[in-house]
């Protein structure tokens, strides 16, 4: 095919401050004609523990401290696309808690296809099979009551669309969540219940394939002590799948519990130790690691814990000291130590 040499682009902003200062809009937009491939997803190794995802039996798995990281690859010859990304931010603010609304969407539509006019609404988002890839998340939450350091009632929810067209087909990614957190607060204690429904599906054409959904309450205790922090959480998640290709439903039943440690260093630091012992009922034996994944939240085995020991110090204004660990130990797998050191130093 040849070259593709008319492009265009269109890049504009709007910004609104009212000047009661209670409320903040923000919109942006960019258009622009360009040259696109269809492109698939691989992982590339980099340095150890610089990497998004971990290697595990033969799976790639979401790891911060992973050793590989995820790239996508060109499939075919570059064709035209109209290139369109939008961002959209509001937030209210008022004498009992504030609301926030934002989205971003990005598109990359086929040229044998026209933009609606809709699409210049903040939050629209267009037919999955008119793109060449696609990228939508729209997140709203509200914070009720202040009180010293939060709010008594916070609610949230949350949508990420994802969608890839590889060999002329589709592939589609889609992630939901909605929960509500109250939070008490009497002199040194304060107290957390955390309530939250969650889903995920996806083409068998992705790591975890299928469709997993549940949800999870958790509540936890805390009480300070001038520089000393420390409490429990207590947990239960269930969890329903059904893999990409195999129509037998799976469950899964976690109860956790998860004591913590935090110490106020110097130099607006901090030092944690938390600590997450979780036993585990499964329905059937699931046979996929990367679907173990998801409809387990990463916890692999009937019992296991994980530990994270964090450290951020303030070595001078200009010099901070970070420091993490973490360890990984279940019944059915081998146990896993990795760390990070890091000195940033202001220059």
């Amino acid at each position: 095919k040849g070259a593709i040499d008319n492009q265009r682009l269109v890049q504009t902003r709007w910004k609104f401050f009212p000047r009661v200062q209670k409320r903040d809009v923000v919109v942006s937009y960019k258009l622009s004609d360009e040259a696109r491939s269809e492109r698939a997803l691989r992982f590339v190794r980099v340095t150890q523990g610089f990497g998004t995802h971990s290697l595990v039996d033969s799976v790639y798995l979401p790891d911060p401290d992973g050793d590989f990281i995820q790239l996508e690859e060109n499939l075919s010859y570059s064709s035209a696309v109209k290139f369109g990304e939008k961002d959209f931010s509001w937030r209210e603010r008022f004498s009992k808690g504030e609301i926030r609304v934002s989205s971003r969407i990005s598109e990359e539509l086929l040229d044998t296809y026209s933009r609606d006019i809709n699409w210049f609404l903040p939050v629209f988002w267009g037919g999955a099979e008119k793109l060449l890839r696609g990228d939508r998340f729209l997140s709203l939450e509200a914070r009720l009551f202040p009180q010293i350091g939060g709010y008594g009632l916070s609610l949230s929810a949350s949508q990420r669309n994802r969608t890839r067209r590889i060999v002329e087909e589709t592939r589609r990614k889609d992630e939901r969540s909605i929960s509500g957190t109250a939070r008490q607060v009497s002199k040194d204690w304060r107290t957390e219940e955390r309530l939250t429904f969650f889903e995920r599906s996806a083409d068998e054409y992705y790591q975890g394939g299928g469709l997993v959904s549940g949800w999870k309450l958790t509540a936890g205790m805390y009480h300070r002590n001038g520089k000393w922090e420390y409490g429990t959480q207590l947990g239960y998640r269930l969890a329903h799948g059904n893999q990409a290709g195999n129509s037998e439903s799976q469950q899964a039943l976690a109860l956790s519990v998860s004591p913590e440690i935090n110490y106020s260093l110097p130099g607006k630091g901090r030092a944690s130790l938390k600590t997450d012992f979780y036993f585990q009922n499964f329905s059937s034996e699931i046979s996929s690691t990367s679907f173990a994944f998801y409809l387990t939240d990463n916890r692999f085995g009937r019992r296991g814990l994980i530990l994270n020991l964090n450290a951020n110090y303030g070595v001078t204004s200009q010099t901070r000291f970070q420091l993490g660990l973490i360890g990984r130990f279940s019944d059915t797998r081998q146990s896993r130590i990795y760390g990070k050191m890091e000195l940033i130093a202001q220059l």
